[in-house]
């Protein structure tokens, strides 16, 4: 399951992003003429600025609002923030920052932002949920530990029978996944997978992974991949509730949050407050998102 973080990066919230467009911080000094120029004509800043505003403006210039005027009402202290952040570079380990930039997030102060706005309106919407300590609980007993194993795969039963007989008469793994293994990506550290979480891999590795103790190797696990001889290299303790309580009432928010409801409140947060759009342009995209927001729907 994705965290409600996650999916806020992956449908492009673009939170900062209005501070890099606007003209005092895109440009350093008044005395730059233009955004850039070439033999076949020059693009001048105010084409520039302009340029951005109408692909990113509404959303961002929203989002902003929206920080603004939940922030007033809720708190959301730098080490909640922390605490995400590493949660998020410990998911995806070497592969954290190209996440962060092929998703339109382009530094860690734009990520803090993201991850406050998701915060701020958790703790909105957790005023309107009743949850307690027993369904956190129920959901932290659902949790697994992480597991690192290393595997062989390859594309016929007999070869990896063969395989495993050769384990079990005491070859060495790691050697046997370099000579036989057809996963280019694992073959050659030795088949090491790494660590993976509950839902990473498909059921039947999963499964029979979890089955294992530290040192030992399955018999072939047949999936859509192939045949696997799988190796338990570690296990990690999971860590106690109180330690994953925040993780867990975040999931269980995201779970039961009727997305329309929050919105409503957000929106009923908005219309209280006294919002000014000072830029034209602006001021013309806010009216009609709000004229959007108050559409009734058709039943």
């Amino acid at each position: 399951m994705k965290s409600s973080v996650k999916q806020l990066i992956m449908t492009g919230l673009v939170v900062g992003s209005l501070t890099f467009v606007s003209g005092c911080s895109l440009f350093d000094s008044d005395s730059v003429e233009y955004a850039a120029k070439t033999d076949s004509g020059t693009i001048s800043k105010d084409e520039l600025y302009n340029r951005m505003v109408d692909k990113i403006g509404q959303r961002t210039l929203d989002d902003m609002i929206t920080l603004t005027v939940l922030q007033k009402k809720y708190k959301v202290s730098d080490g909640e923030i922390d605490d995400e952040i590493k949660r998020l570079k410990s998911e995806f380990g070497n592969s954290f920052n190209d996440f962060l930039s092929q998703n339109g997030v382009n530094n860690e102060e734009q990520l803090k932002d993201v991850i406050k706005l998701d915060k701020l309106k958790q703790k909105l919407a957790l005023e309107h949920l009743k949850i307690q300590d027993k369904d956190l609980k129920a959901l932290y007993e659902q949790k697994k530990p992480e597991m690192r194993v290393s595997h062989i795969l390859v594309s016929d039963e007999a070869l990896a029978k063969d395989i495993k007989s050769k384990i079990d008469s005491g070859e060495d793994f790691g050697s046997l996944a370099k000579e036989f293994s057809q996963d280019i990506a694992t073959k050659e550290k030795g088949g090491d997978i790494g660590y993976f979480k509950e839902g990473d891999m498909v059921q039947a590795f999963q499964d029979a992974a979890r089955k294992l103790k530290v040192g030992e190797v399955s018999q072939p696990v047949k999936t859509d991949f192939g045949y696997h001889v799988i190796k338990l290299l570690d296990e990690k303790k999971l860590p106690s509730f109180e330690q994953m309580k925040p993780q867990l009432q975040s999931e269980l928010i995201s779970n039961k949050m009727d997305q329309a409801k929050i919105n409503a409140e957000i929106q009923k947060l908005l219309d209280k407050d006294n919002i000014k759009i000072g830029e034209e342009k602006l001021k013309d995209m806010y009216k009609i998102t709000n004229q959007s927001k108050e559409k009734p729907s058709s039943k």
